[in-house]
């Protein structure tokens, strides 16, 4: 749970607010997309068709500092502006966010800023107000999707929704769907899962997991594959003991080494 109203509306008088100074450069569009590197990689389409929209000039692209060598990869030559992709607490971690990194924006003056980062806490929404845009553009929890539709999950079928009022027209679904221009993609047929997570409540639970994947085998005989660090592979040989034991056959556990490893794992 966050801060109470009242707390908030405190953090936001002091927190909250571009820099100050002259505003000397000037763009159409500040695209921000903090999140995790899934977060990250549904955003791909979205992002590649917004850019195309405003031109690729005019765009400044507000990411994780961690994810920064994938979007120089997929974004070459676009401008970007890095924060920490999560800031659970105030003094230890968004206090200090403010102090240092704040700066970052100013200078800098916008005709629309776009947020395709939907699940916004506390540090998101102070981050978005240190971005001077003369319109701010972003889905709010009564109109972010219900329900998965048309193939899409619920995020994708928001970033759809976002890039179609951004642009004012409507987008072919086809250019929402995430896929790497810097890694071949390709298909090879198997089932890919990445059940774990830094944050304990987005760990898919090993018995939920099993129970999915027994319903999916029913329609599909695709080997299955978990996938994590190195360092993951107790906790994943755990996810393929419980598959095995329900009856699944033909499970696989790969960890690849390092961001390129995750990254062609995915893309394959």
């Amino acid at each position: 749970p966050g801060p109470n109203p009242r707390i908030r509306r405190w953090i936001g008088d002091r927190l909250g607010g571009p820099p100050g100074g002259a505003r000397h450069r000037r763009h159409r569009a500040c695209l921000f997309s903090l999140g995790r590197i899934g977060d990250f990689v549904l955003t791909l389409g979205a992002l590649r068709r917004l850019i195309r929209g405003f031109g690729p000039g005019d765009c400044v692209l507000v990411i994780p500092d961690s994810l920064a060598p994938l979007a120089s990869r997929e974004f070459p030559g676009l401008r970007t502006i890095t924060l920490p992709a999560d800031a659970p607490g105030l003094v230890r971690e968004i206090i200090p966010i403010w102090w240092r990194d704040r700066r970052k924006f100013a200078g800098d003056r916008f005709e629309q800023c776009v947020c395709l980062s939907h699940q916004r806490g506390l540090y998101y929404e102070l981050a978005l107000s240190w971005i001077d845009a003369e319109n701010d553009v972003r889905l709010m929890p009564e109109t972010y999707p219900a329900v998965s539709s048309d193939g899409l999950c619920t995020e994708l079928l928001a970033h759809w929704r976002l890039v179609e009022t951004v642009l004012g027209h409507p987008v072919p679904r086809e250019e929402i769907l995430p896929g790497f221009t810097s890694l071949p993609n390709g298909d090879d047929g198997r089932l890919l899962i990445y059940p774990l997570s830094l944050e304990t409540e987005r760990t898919l639970p090993v018995a939920t997991t099993t129970a999915v994947l027994r319903r999916w085998r029913e329609c599909s005989r695709a080997p299955i594959v978990f996938g994590g660090r190195p360092a993951d592979r107790g906790k994943l040989e755990h996810y393929a003991g419980a598959a095995r034991l329900a009856g699944l056959a033909d499970i696989q556990v790969e960890m690849p080494e390092g961001l390129d490893g995750l990254l062609r794992h995915v893309a394959q």
